[in-house]
């Protein structure tokens, strides 16, 4: 038997059910879900072959996801509605939903993962990431989603855009961000006509466009993805720079990233090679940053899978080798 990568090894011991029972979930699973079941009646590989053993130093114990959903004011109730309804309704998978204002008395430790969805942050108390951080560190995961990733890579990762913008308006430089810029020179802004600002507004937004990403299906979060082309569905200028981790940056947009839709030829240049999914350690945890809504309204199937291997296998990847 030839196991691929995100191949899951179900072991009899130190289960809460009974061998019977396990044996009866296989076969469900392998009649509804048409996926292959094998029995092994050892994990010792074949003599003369270079495979693993089963449980050996390539594969990873997973825990299960115990989420905590953040929603509230100014926050995107869409979003937050989307993941419930996946969780909940598709998955049977419990998820506890709290508001964002009264997050400081919920102990973390109780759960796996914490998901910022997207909406306003400005509001938001920083001091609560002091907290949070220390829960990563010890194991959790945070999923930042659209803005709800622009408020954890600053406030958990404790890095800076790159394309963001300091308070004169110039990008942030590479000493400040400690990441790879992708805009490495500054323009002279234009200057239009108000009389050419209703219809100039639109040109820049994205209103909803299909975009074409690059997918690391080596990465635990690509696990189960046959090929590397995604397509990724899209109603927001957001971008997120590439980190200098270079295995972190599970999908890029592909270069033109364009398949369907209309987006201006000045966003097309500013989303070309971003990252769209990034994926990093932070000690014994994991910050997992999605630029867009993988789960939108419940119809864009083909990055559902990633959100969920986000909650699965968030910390089933190895960190950097510290210096």
């Amino acid at each position: 038997v030839s196991l691929d990568r995100g191949s899951i090894v179900v072991a009899f011991d130190r289960q809460e059910q009974a061998r019977e029972q396990i044996h009866k979930l296989m076969r469900t699973i392998a009649a509804e879900d048409g996926i292959t079941v094998h029995a092994l009646s050892s994990g010792r590989s074949a003599v003369g072959t270079r495979s693993s053993d089963v449980g050996g130093q390539f594969f990873k114990s997973l825990k299960k996801p115990k989420v905590l959903l953040v929603a509230g004011r100014d926050l995107d109730w869409y979003n937050a509605g989307e993941i419930w309804h996946l969780l909940d309704q598709r998955m049977n998978m419990p998820v506890t939903i709290r508001d964002r204002d009264r997050l400081a008395g919920v102990p973390l430790n109780r759960y796996t993962h914490l998901v910022f969805v997207g909406g306003d942050y400005k509001k938001y108390a920083p001091e609560y990431a002091g907290r949070i951080r220390q829960w990563v560190n010890e194991g959790g995961t945070i999923i930042g989603i659209r803005q709800g990733a622009d408020w954890v890579r600053t406030n958990v990762l404790d890095w800076v855009d790159p394309l963001a913008v300091d308070a004169s308006g110039l990008p942030l430089s590479l000493s400040e961000s400690g990441h790879e810029p992708i805009v490495e020179e500054v323009l002279v802004p234009e200057r239009f006509s108000y009389s050419e600002k209703e219809a100039r507004d639109p040109l820049d937004m994205i209103g909803g466009a299909i975009f074409s990403g690059d997918l690391d299906n080596t990465h635990p979060l690509g696990f189960g993805y046959p090929h590397r082309n995604i397509a990724l569905h899209k109603n927001t200028t957001a971008v997120l720079s590439r980190p200098q981790n270079p295995y972190a940056s599970v999908i890029t947009y592909a270069t033109p990233p364009l398949l369907s839709g209309y987006t201006s030829e000045k966003n097309l240049q500013q989303l070309e090679g971003t990252a769209a999914l990034i994926a990093e350690r932070k000690g014994a945890g994991s910050v997992i940053l999605f630029a867009d809504d993988p789960v939108f309204r419940a119809t864009w199937y083909g990055t559902e899978k990633l959100f969920m291997n986000a909650l699965f296998f968030s910390t089933a990847f190895n960190p950097l080798p510290e210096n």
